[in-house]
């Protein structure tokens, strides 16, 4: 596979994503001290896959998306790496300077005030010795910058809706990062709040790459039945083929969510009656009913971004550029810093 490392070799640590055809183990580079110059080596995401003779196709994909994007707002390929070198790697845990494992693992004293995921522990062995058997393909893992903050869906969980000025700013950088790949000629076709992951500042990452389409150019049609039940646009049932614009919808859901703390409607059907409010463009009773059942009245101007990327139409719907400039995402003074983002993340789920 073009791009797959050879040399540098990584120490695989505990489990701390999984998905249907992939787990996620934290990860560190062998020998490597942290970019401080201190003790503690980088960490990053090693996505392994776990069938390729089933799941090539996936990986393929998501090596593609990913070698094509490059923004802030959009998960980084660090390295391809061979799964058998990530094996062998597993079983050796060096300690390091001041009592650091080679895993980052930090002092006792220090644990409680680092950020990110848990560190190895003694079960971690175990796990990977299960996953990592009888390996198919060689070329089977990715190594991705990490997302030590968790994603959308779990500060919506634990924390419930975010207020305007959060909404906005988080928003801004989903409709950043997806106009990146967009331009490069990505189509994602799974964004939702639970592929929208936090970098160490508290920063989007748009991940999970799976289901994408690396297309030849703006606007060519695809036909793959593909996406989250919840957040695919209508006209990827309707089988005469659809674009980029099918983003936009799983946008418009992944905004309304954000702001209300709940879906907009549970699956794509017209027996859904929230779902069939908006494909007949019934856009005033579906506010009316979201209202009443919310207790409480939304912004204007959200309302009609929502209604703009739920279109049905595909056409018409509104696209990345102008819903960017819409009269809700013109931040203004009420843009959170870098600093103050991370702090009302904090607080999201804390004080809630």
């Amino acid at each position: 596979l073009a791009g797959m490392s050879s040399s540098p070799s990584y120490v695989l640590c505990e489990k701390i994503g999984e998905g249907a055809t992939s787990v996620v183990h934290l990860a560190t580079k062998r020998g490597h001290s942290g970019d401080d110059g201190g003790s503690f080596p980088p960490r990053y995401a090693a996505k392994i896959f776990r069938d390729m003779d089933k799941n090539k196709k996936w990986f393929l994909k998501e090596v593609a998306a990913l070698k094509a994007v490059s923004h802030r707002n959009v998960m980084s390929l660090v390295d391809i790496v061979d799964l058998d070198q990530l094996e062998e790697d597993s079983k050796k845990k060096k300690k390091q300077p001041n009592g650091a494992t080679s895993c980052g693992e930090r002092p006792q004293s220090e644990s409680s005030s680092s950020s990110g995921p848990p560190v190895a522990s003694s079960e971690a062995s175990s796990a990977i010795a299960k996953i990592l058997d009888k390996p198919k393909d060689g070329a089977t893992v990715l190594i991705l910058r990490l997302a030590p903050n968790k994603d959308l869906l779990h500060y919506l969980l634990e924390g419930g809706a975010f207020n305007d000025v959060e909404t906005r700013t988080l928003f801004k950088q989903v409709l950043e990062g997806v106009q990146a790949c967009h331009d490069a000629g990505v189509v994602h076709r799974d964004l939702k709040p639970d592929n929208l992951l936090l970098d160490e500042d508290y920063q989007i990452m748009i991940s999970d790459f799976g289901f994408s389409c690396k297309t030849k150019e703006k606007g060519q049609r695809l036909y793959r039945n593909l996406g989250s039940n919840g957040y695919t646009a209508p006209e990827v049932f309707e089988r005469k083929g659809y674009d980029h614009m099918v983003d936009v919808w799983s946008l418009g859901v992944t905004l309304f969510t954000l702001r209300t703390g709940r879906p907009p409607y549970t699956k794509e059907d017209d027996t859904d009656y929230w779902f069939r409010l908006l494909v007949r463009k019934r856009n005033d009773t579906f506010w009316r009913a979201v209202e009443k059942l919310a207790h409480r009245q939304f912004p204007e101007d959200f309302k009609d971004l929502v209604n703009k990327m739920l279109c049905p139409d595909p056409v018409s719907r509104v696209s990345i550029g102008d819903a960017l400039q819409h009269p809700y995402m013109r931040l203004g003074p009420d843009m959170l810093s870098k600093a103050r983002l991370k702090e009302a993340m904090r607080n999201h789920v804390t004080l809630r």
